[in-house]
């Protein structure tokens, strides 16, 4: 049974095939914890909320954690910080793996599972943080083969189907922004920047008198105040709305540049059939004036390549579980034949 696995600064989710049917599963990467008392088990026992225990607390994970904070007046914190695993914190990294185990059922031998990892990957470097080690272990104990690939890869396989799977993925969200060119499915050449929602809040948090810390002050707000603020645009200062946007249209024009580059060193990408169609995913494409800013930075650096006006794609977390699924599909019915490229092994 092979999977498509998808790990997000908020979230994980993953997809699998069932005969014909697909079977998908998620969970928030959050936790809460409440002090140890006989009131709060019972509670959250008749609720029937999951929990466990740690020294003096009750930790709440994933959806329980999110849905009942409030209920219990304690704050629900990520998990990955800036889409990274702390090294440090075995607490924290037994409760990500807790949640990932949640979305992946056992599979059996010569299982596939296509993920991508919080705050992407480079494709030429391959994957080479310990978190995304830690990642695969979790995966390999599931009983499958992790194959780590781009989202935007995985974009491209997910909705570009008509287009031979030959296009350009376009991903920004929270740990980062990600722009790949796909030949059938195949890479050609791909450009990744740290730069996201994460350093877009800390950015603004920063510029509204704090520093960018997690603290908050008298004088300004701290970064969850700013990404509140950034995903409520509408009920924002306008002041705030305006420095949102230049923060968000510097993220879009210095990818549109690294992908210029990009595109210059591959010869082969003048020589694809084109126009070429351009789909987009992740939190910040769905931002006011997203497609406004992406297509003047199109002007501001061209591409070496006619394309299609770039477009969003509707449900893009579906997008990425899809094109995972394909990937690992493909990747164990040809796995000699070469298809789709096989993308980095990661070891544990």
């Amino acid at each position: 049974m092979n999977v498509g696995l998808d790990i997000g600064s908020y979230g994980v989710r993953s997809l699998r095939r069932e005969g014909d049917a697909l079977r998908h599963r998620n969970s928030r990467m959050y936790c809460a914890a409440l002090k140890d008392s006989a009131s709060h088990r019972r509670l959250l026992e008749q609720a029937g909320l999951p929990f466990t225990l740690s020294e003096d607390s009750i930790v709440l994970l994933g959806d329980a954690a999110w849905d009942s904070s409030d209920l219990f007046n304690t704050p629900c914190r990520p998990l990955l910080i800036d889409g990274h695993l702390p090294q440090n914190d075995p607490l924290t990294r037994q409760l990500t793996g807790t949640l990932i185990e949640s979305v992946l059922p056992p599979a059996g031998t010569g299982s596939i599972c296509c993920l991508t990892v919080p705050g992407g990957t480079d494709l030429q470097s391959g994957p080479h943080r310990a978190d995304t080690e830690f990642f695969a272990r979790i995966v390999r104990l599931r009983g499958c083969e992790p194959r780590i690939i781009p989202a935007s890869q995985a974009l491209v396989l997910g909705e570009l189907a008509r287009s031979s799977f030959t296009g350009i993925g376009l991903v920004c969200g929270a740990s980062g922004c990600e722009a790949l060119l796909a030949h059938r499915g195949q890479p050609l050449c791909h450009a990744r920047i740290d730069e996201g929602g994460h350093w877009i809040d800390r950015a603004l948090a920063t510029q509204h008198g704090e520093s960018p810390a997690a603290t908050p002050s008298a004088s300004g707000m701290d970064v969850a105040q700013a990404t509140r603020l950034r995903e409520a645009i509408d009920a924002a200062p306008r002041e705030f709305t305006q420095a949102a946007s230049m923060l968000l249209s510097h993220v879009v024009d210095r990818l549109v540049e690294q992908f210029a580059e990009e595109l210059v060193r591959q010869p082969r990408a003048v020589d694809l059939p084109q126009p070429l169609s351009i789909i987009c995913a992740g939190g910040l494409t769905r931002s006011p004036g997203f497609l406004a800013m992406l297509n003047d930075a199109l002007l501001s650096h061209p591409w070496p390549v006619r394309c299609h006006l770039p477009r969003l794609t509707g449900q893009a977390s579906h997008s990425i579980l899809r094109g995972l699924l394909i990937s690992a599909e493909l990747e164990a019915a040809m796995p000699a034949a070469g298809s789709v490229p096989r993308p980095h092994r990661a070891s544990a």
